[in-house]
């Protein structure tokens, strides 16, 4: 699915793309390694998630996204 940030689909960013951490927009929403106009570090609120939260995201996508665990 495309990112819903107009300059991130611009840049022809998807949420997640599934087996491929590096090219999903939410893993780097999460890291806060943003281009211009794509919107703030997540979360909004509180601090950012720690390492070991972001590892979790980033073997989740690097598995496929899958929708149950284990993965």
């Amino acid at each position: 699915m495309p990112a819903a940030n107009p300059a991130a689909q611009a840049a022809g960013g998807v949420r997640v793309l599934p087996g491929d951490p590096d090219r999903s927009f939410l893993l780097a929403k999460l890291l806060g390694q943003l281009g211009p106009g794509e919107g703030s570090r997540m979360p909004l609120i509180g601090p950012p998630l720690s390492p070991n939260a972001i590892d979790l995201v980033r073997r989740w996508i690097a598995a496929g996204a899958p929708g149950r665990l284990p993965f």
